[in-house]
């Protein structure tokens, strides 16, 4: 089950990082707690002559990273702000979910904590790190036990572990100063606000659907209650079930007022509305070039269209003309895939529109083949040229 995240991109001079979307596990939309004026700020410094600067400051050394160092600074002098090699990463005291923006370094949540005290069973938790992940702190996560479930940004995670384990990740975050803050997955971190029936303000909002997608945690265990209890509240049967990694997701009608019964199950990691998928490219192609009879699209269609604009596909055939994808595998890793839109016009009994495949370099891990097994490599060649 797809979840989207938001990457915030810093301040001051440098690089921008994209918005980026994270595949499994978590979040954004209303902000939980207000973000308080910033007293201190995080900066990212990769220019020996600005660390030094920040360090007179009285800059403190949060991580060393070799090509840059990320410092904490009460006060940041404006000539600063246009430094050579400094970023202000305030945005990365942030935890961006689906139903909440955290600022992780703001009072009201740092009284959030909290030991996570004697239970049975497993919980869900948070953690947050400095920077980002360096392999020795990766390492210290999970020598506690804890299962790691996904990550979040910016530069936390979120983890599913019983009493001792989640005590262990307790500790750790008190012994070392490479985690900025742990705390409780809160059952309201879990129900994306399209599912409430009143927004952020206190007003009544209509929901657009009363089809919910739910993911659990994978746990037999405390899957089967949660299940029983999907099970009782459903409003038809449950439109479609999988597993998918560590997760199991569950597509069924509810009744909103009945969601956070089900976000109290410590297995579930959210609650997010779903709206069955509707094909609307052709639509789109069609508005953006203009055909339209009234305020609907009309005949002729895209290919028509093209056609009629000058471009054939006889044009290209003779071209030559290659796109070259360098990505993860596509389809069966041959150049006649299964799949009929890889061939000219969607026919099979055409010419294929993959001119080769090759594995260039060193795979990056043992599941690095021709083959699009990822699926990756084969949905952006779908995107790029497949009819």
């Amino acid at each position: 089950l797809p979840i989207y995240i938001r990457q915030s991109g810093p301040l001051g001079r440098g690089k921008r990082r994209r918005t980026s979307a994270l595949l499994v596990g978590l979040f954004f939309c209303v902000l939980l707690f207000t973000t308080r004026p910033a007293l201190a700020h995080k900066v990212k410094v990769s220019d020996p002559s600005t660390a030094k600067l920040i360090v007179e400051d009285g800059g403190k050394l949060l991580a060393d990273y070799g090509s840059f160092q990320l410092y904490e600074v009460d006060h940041l002098r404006p000539e600063l702000l246009q430094a050579e090699g400094l970023e202000v990463r305030d945005d990365s005291n942030g935890i961006y979910l689906n139903a909440a923006s955290i600022d992780t370094s703001a009072a009201a949540v740092k009284s959030l904590l909290q030991p996570a005290g004697a239970f049975t069973g497993k919980h869900l938790h948070l953690i947050q790190f400095v920077g980002p992940m360096q392999n020795a702190w990766h390492l210290a996560l999970k020598k506690t036990g804890a299962q790691i479930i996904s990550y979040l940004p910016e530069n936390a995670y979120l983890m599913y572990g019983d009493a001792p384990s989640l005590a262990k990740l307790q500790r750790l975050a008190g012994t070392t100063t490479s985690v900025q803050w742990e705390g409780e997955y809160q059952d309201d971190y879990k129900i994306h606000p399209a599912t409430r029936l009143v927004d952020a303000n206190g007003n009544p909002q209509q929901l657009p659907t009363d089809m919910f997608a739910i993911q659990l945690v994978g746990d037999p265990a405390a899957n089967t209650t949660t299940l029983a209890l999907i099970d009782r509240l459903k409003l038809e049967p449950v439109r479609r079930q999988y597993n998918s990694r560590q997760y199991v997701n569950v597509f069924v009608r509810l009744r909103a007022q009945d969601l956070g019964l089900i976000a109290a199950q410590p297995d579930v990691i959210s609650i997010l509305p779903y709206l069955t998928p509707r094909k609307l490219d052709e639509r789109q192609d069609q508005i953006l070039a203009g055909n339209l009879t009234g305020n609907a699209p009309t005949a002729p269609g895209y290919l028509a269209w093209l056609t009629g604009k000058g471009f054939t596909q006889a044009q290209f055939t003779a071209s030559g003309f290659v796109v070259d994808i360098s990505d993860s595998g596509i389809d069966d890793g041959t150049t006649t895939p299964g799949h009929f839109a890889l061939y000219e016009l969607g026919d099979p009994g055409n010419a294929s529109r993959v001119i080769y495949n090759r594995l260039e370099g060193s795979p990056n891990n043992p599941d690095s083949t021709l083959q699009g097994c990822d699926g990756h490599g084969n949905l952006n060649t779908h995107i790029v040229c497949a009819y």
